[in-house]
């Protein structure tokens, strides 16, 4: 029961750090909208999750 609730304390204090980052840290770093801003914004963090769920199998 206590890894189970430490398991989603890590994903909630990880969830924040990131929104906090996006909110905060994204206007330092200027895009243009564009299409393959919008493409790379939406191919990249699945290809990212699934290659760590890829590594994790994997060991």
């Amino acid at each position: 029961m206590n890894d189970r609730f430490s398991f989603i304390f890590k994903i909630l204090i990880f969830s924040a750090i990131l929104s906090y980052g996006v909110k905060y840290g994204g206007r330092l770093l200027p895009l243009e909208p564009s299409t393959i801003n919008a493409l790379l914004g939406i191919s990249v963090p699945p290809a990212i999750m699934g290659l760590a769920l890829w590594w994790r199998k994997k060991s």
